[in-house]
């Protein structure tokens, strides 16, 4: 069940046709069967940073699932996630930053479903 939502600070690094090789590579690295790994991809209208003139231009990953394993495995699965993410958008590693949002168990539903 992941989705996955990457935000764009820079729209030029947004391209469509990368959509299903980032859905791939994180269903690769979560252990997701295929069909059951969800990504969109959207460009941030705006994004800044206090007191940069110039800031750098992230990915922010956020990762929704029913349950969330433990702190070391997100932080493997973050690491692996931020280098085949950096690696397929064309961006240096330190400005992928991955978000795990809480656990989408009873509060989320899909078609109707409440996840269990």
């Amino acid at each position: 069940m992941p989705t996955l939502i990457l935000d764009f600070a820079d729209r030029s690094q947004l391209d469509p046709a990368m959509a299903r090789s980032l859905a791939d590579a994180a269903a690769d690295i979560l252990g997701i069967a295929p069909g059951h790994c969800w990504l969109r991809m959207r460009a941030l209208e705006a994004y800044a940073e206090n007191g940069a003139d110039s800031p750098p231009r992230p990915v922010f990953v956020e990762i929704l699932r029913d349950t969330l394993p433990r702190r070391e495995q997100l932080q493997e699965e973050s690491r692996q996630l931020a280098a085949a993410f950096a690696a397929r958008i064309g961006c240096p590693v330190d400005l992928v930053h991955v978000i795990h949002a809480p656990a989408g168990s009873g509060r989320v539903a899909f078609g109707g479903r409440l996840i269990p």
